[in-house]
């Protein structure tokens, strides 16, 4: 049984020793010291899956809305993620944050969504709501420029990062027409008076067309969350599942199998220390325990944990004949974090 552990956030760099006072991963610790590097790559979790299953288009918003059941009948234009932001006053520039926290409620969304479509048909623009917190956008026609990723424009200044190319000004005066749109909405309205945070406007990401690609079945499960990551599986005909909240669930279908845990990544994104150590005192428990465990008995025989610093993503090799690598001590996770 073969086993690939995708953990983004896993590493936070240049952290600072304090995060590190009172966590204890001793689990992590013996992975880590008995693994091997096998290969990097340049760029994140998502670079690393558009590598690892030679997906060239990948990452793009096209994927997650192969998952809608109402996409439109033509499958020309461009996807993008849509996601519905708060904008968070810092002197003199506003930063991005995320709608994982603002508690959007699907009436919310879909109201929202039904404004912003009544506004911008006219210019072939059509949203959908996929999640409460995640939107997409199909345009007719062919996207150029250049977006920055949501992950990497969460918790940064909304200027510096703003579209990039041929007609980037055009992006910037229909997102700023969403704002308005938006921050007048009778949702916003309410909100406000419940004093809840408002949904300012949404960010733009991830431009992509839809593709179909003939794959034969796969025999690895995907345990995944994310949509993006979901709709490739449909692409490639490999059979996926939610990430399950415990490991034993993957041990006992005795299936190589790849699973993909968030959480971490979401805590470091949001720069929340206290979620991030509680995050990683989770996986230790629930997933690096037990696997650790099934290593030393044969049980899997194999294990890759894909881990991602700020620039590169690393694939790290355990294999049941390294726990009699006695020379290989504990690797404690601080030490990949400097």
């Amino acid at each position: 049984m073969k086993l690939t552990l995708v953990l983004p956030g896993l590493i936070w760099p240049h952290a600072d020793k304090q995060f590190f006072r009172e966590l204890s991963l001793p689990s992590l610790a013996w992975l880590l010291g008995k693994a091997s590097k096998i290969k990097s790559i340049t760029g994140t979790c998502n670079d690393w899956l558009a590598d690892a299953t030679q997906s060239r288009d990948f990452p793009s918003a096209a994927y997650a809305a192969s998952l809608l059941a109402n996409q439109p009948t033509d499958s020309a234009g461009t996807w993008l993620f849509a996601h519905p932001i708060h904008l968070i006053p810092n002197r003199s520039e506003l930063r991005i944050a995320d709608a994982g926290q603002l508690g959007i409620s699907l009436l919310e969304a879909e109201a929202l969504v039904r404004g912003l479509n009544q506004h911008f048909a006219q210019d072939g623009m059509q949203f959908y709501v996929q999640t409460p917190d995640q939107w997409l956008l199909h345009v007719a026609n062919e996207v150029t420029e250049s977006f920055t990723p949501f992950e990497t424009a969460v918790g940064r200044s909304m200027d510096p990062i703003l579209p990039t190319g041929p007609n980037a000004m055009v992006w910037h005066r229909q997102m700023n027409e969403m704002q308005m749109l938006m921050y007048n909405h009778p949702v916003n309205d309410e909100r406000d008076a419940k004093g809840m945070p408002v949904i300012h406007g949404v960010w733009l990401s991830s431009p992509g067309k839809s593709t179909q690609t003939a794959s034969q079945p796969s025999s690895t499960q995907w345990w995944i969350d994310n949509v993006m990551w979901q709709g490739l599986a449909k692409q490639l005909n490999i059979p996926f599942s939610p990430s399950p909240s415990r490991s034993e669930m993957i041990l006992e279908s005795e299936k190589d199998a790849l699973i993909k845990l968030e959480t971490a990544n979401w805590a470091q994104i949001r720069q929340d220390v206290w979620a991030w150590q509680e995050a990683l005192r989770e996986v230790e428990d629930v997933w690096f325990t037990p696997l650790a465990a099934a290593l030393s008995s044969g049980k899997v025989s194999q294990l890759d944990l894909v881990l991602s610093d700020e620039s590169e993503t690393s694939t790290y090799r355990i294999q049941t004949s390294d726990k009699w690598k006695f020379w290989k001590r504990p690797l404690p996770l601080e030490t990949l974090c400097s």
